[in-house]
Order: structure tokens, then sequence, then C-alpha cells
């Protein structure tokens, strides 16, 4: 799998993608822009940075005057990335009810009127004119409205709409989805559940699931890495988990896992999500000998961290919203050839004979107990065929298949 990415015809598309995090998260659309690039050429905006997740992003008076942005990053040959200007406030809880779902479509809508301006003016100073946009977060969808290319694709990443932190904007949110499954071409779902809903609405929506980067966690199954300074001393068996340290966690489980065996070392590796739930949790865990943070770590050192792992685990609340998701974790803990332990997600279920699931913590500690009993290479060898089947590399190639019979299609004259 080499020069798949788009027809021979045109090896060099213009692809303009709006990423749903920072370039530097190592997340799925990270993962996709990277592996587009390699035969396209590839443009990725950073999201907008939003009050309730800050991230790097240059400050507001860097895109001034309006339309302004700063300059492209180059970070390889085909590929360049462009910050976004900041996101005007929206949902604020002191608006009345009848007018809050007004003032968020505003503030969303002049929030991306602005991002457009700025994207265009990068196109503009860069000569790129876009045979396809890509956007992920939903509320992206709007740049639609000021920006146009043969092909746009709306890339499904999660249900935003049912994040706790959107309560107060979630008929907004809806509002421009269904806006804007009017306007694209195309709709890749991450997950079954995604897929079930949209299905009905575009007849052009495709299960694209969540993959990994195999041949870095595959690391942790082939090769034989140094033990991380921090679990050196770590003599007990270790159950452990990677990614990001949020309100996604169970983490009346997770105590109750560690009560119930402390002769098991439970380790965390990722960054600490700023909630007061995340670090009251974090705080009282913290206290136990048997559980250990050892916070974010560089991607490229993570299967150092996973081959000292007995057991990964995927320890989610079930709720509405992760009941929606196909967790990008996953694979990256089959390439590992671990065992992995999983709390009983819809997404998950197709699975279960490859990894443990359970439904409450007496089913938790009974399945990590039964995985640190058996070792069986035979079980750890179909893990990672799975993930390698599912890698990003094949699911860049499903989604340009997707791209391109789309691309051949006669255009009609408006």
């Amino acid at each position: 799998m080499t020069d798949y990415y788009l027809s021979k015809e045109h090896p060099h598309r213009q692809i303009l993608l709006f990423g749903y995090h920072p370039f530097e998260s190592q997340q799925q659309d990270y993962q996709m822009a990277r592996q587009l690039s390699k035969t396209n050429n590839v443009l990725f905006v950073e999201p907008q940075n939003r009050w309730d997740r800050p991230n790097r992003a240059p400050s507001w008076w860097s895109f001034l005057p309006a339309s302004r942005s700063p300059h492209p990053r180059q970070v390889s040959s085909r590929l360049q990335v462009i910050a976004s200007p900041p996101e005007l406030p929206t949902g604020a809880g002191f608006i009345p009810a009848w007018l809050r779902n007004c003032a968020a479509l505003l503030s969303i809508r002049l929030s991306h009127w602005w991002l457009a301006g700025c994207v265009r003016h990068s196109m503009s100073r860069l000569d790129f004119v876009p045979d396809v946009i890509i956007v992920y977060d939903p509320r992206d969808l709007l740049v639609l409205r000021y920006l146009h290319a043969p092909v746009t694709c709306w890339r499904v990443y999660d249900e935003v709409a049912l994040f706790d932190s959107n309560t107060l904007i979630r008929k907004a949110l809806e509002e421009i989805e269904e806006w804007g499954l009017s306007k694209v071409d195309l709709v890749f779902a991450s997950s079954q559940s995604q897929f079930e809903r949209r299905k009905p609405r575009h007849e052009k929506t495709f299960f694209v699931p969540n993959a990994c980067d195999f041949e870095l966690y595959s690391r942790a199954y082939r090769d034989h890495l140094p033990r991380p300074a921090e679990l050196r001393d770590v003599k007990s068996s270790v159950v452990g988990f990677v990614g990001r340290i949020s309100e996604k966690i169970d983490w009346e489980l997770i105590s109750q896992v560690a009560a119930k065996r402390p002769d098991w070392s439970l380790v965390f590796v990722g960054p600490i999500v700023a909630k007061e739930k995340v670090l009251t949790a974090v705080r009282q865990l913290q206290g136990q000998s048997d559980v250990l943070f050892v916070g974010p770590k560089p991607v490229e050192s993570l299967s150092g961290y996973l081959s000292v792992f007995d057991v990964c685990i995927i320890p989610y609340l079930i709720n509405e919203s992760t009941n929606t998701m196909y967790p990008v974790k996953l694979h990256e803990c089959l390439a590992t050839g671990k065992p992995v332990v999983a709390t009983g997600l819809r997404e998950l279920q197709p699975f279960s004979a490859i990894l443990e699931l359970a439904n409450d913590a007496d089913e938790f500690v009974q399945a990590i107990a039964s995985s640190l009993a058996v070792n069986d290479p035979t079980q750890a060898a179909k893990r990672v065929v799975i993930a390698r089947e599912n890698s990003w590399q094949a699911r860049a190639q499903q989604v340009s298949e997707l791209l391109e019979e789309e691309l051949a299609k006669p255009t009609v004259p408006g």
C-alpha cells in the first residue's frame, strides 16, 4: 500500500482538512492528514480555540485585520498546517433559554465566517484550490457557506451535541448538523451508532471506523523495549491505561478495582483533563500506593509503557455519549498483543472474542484476573492481526477510494 490515495491520473489532489484537535495531538484527524499527504497536498486547519477547550493557538490579534492568518507551518513536502482564529463565546448560562439558541447560532456563524476568511487568505497565499474539503467538528460544517470544492465530506468523530459541556448549545449544534447534512457529498461515520443515525438522513453515509498507528503501537509486541524509569520499581502485575485522563473514565470503577486488588499496579499514562470531577478523582487515587499517574508522554515513547503492561484497560463510563464512540485506543491496545479488558461499550461488542467486556467492578476485576492467568501467544497474535487490518493506512485507503469515486462523477451544470 503506497500509491493508493486517489487516482493515478490525479496523483496530487488538494485536500483541505478541518481538524478536531490541534495538529500535535496525534489523534485520528492528524493521522488521516498524515496518511493522505503521502501522495496528496493537504492543508490542515487546526480547530478554533474554544473557551471550554483552550489550546496553544496564536492570540486573537494575530488574526487581525479580519481574514488574515498567521503563516502556515510546513510539516512535510505535501502537508501544511494553519492556525484558526478563536471562537466567540457560546452557551452563556445567564442568557434566557428562549434566546440562548439564537445567540449560540449567531456566535458560531460569526466565528466560522471569520475562520473561512482566514482560511481563504492562507489558500490564496499558497495558491491552494481544494478538490476536497473534509470537516470533523459539526460546527465546522458552517465553513461550507463560504468555501467550496468539488467534493465535501463530514467525518463524524463524536456525537458532539451529547457532550455535557455542550448542554447549553445542544439545539444549535443539532440545527447546524441538519443544515450540514444537506450540503456535504459524503459522510464518514466513525462508529456503527453514528452510521445508523446518519444513514437515513444522508444516502452516502459510510462506516469508516477508527484505527491505529500500527507500526508505532505494535513495537510493544515485536520489539524488546527498555522499561520506562517510572516503572522500574514496579514489581506487581501492571494494569494500564494510555490516553486522556478525562471524565469519560469510570472513576468509581477504578476506585473499586484499586481497593479490591491492591496487589496490582494501576498505571495511567496521559494528560489529566483540568476538570474538577477528574482532578478530585485523581487526587483521591494518588494517595494509594497501587495507583500511579505518570503524566503525558511523547507519542514515540508510548510503546515502551505499553510493553510493560500485563493487561490494557479501557474503563469508560457507559452513557448516552460514550455508547456512540468507537474508541481509538481499541486497536492501539490490540496492536500490542496484550490482553484487553473494557467496559461493555456498544461499539466494543463485536470484539468480544478477543477482549474481555465487563459490566461492573466485580466483573472487571475477574476479567483482569483471568487475563493475567492466561498467557496465550495464539490469542496475542490474533489481536495483532486485527490491529494490522485496522491501521490508519488501511483507513485512508478506504476514504480515498470513496473520494475518488465521488470526484469521478460528471458535474451537473447548476
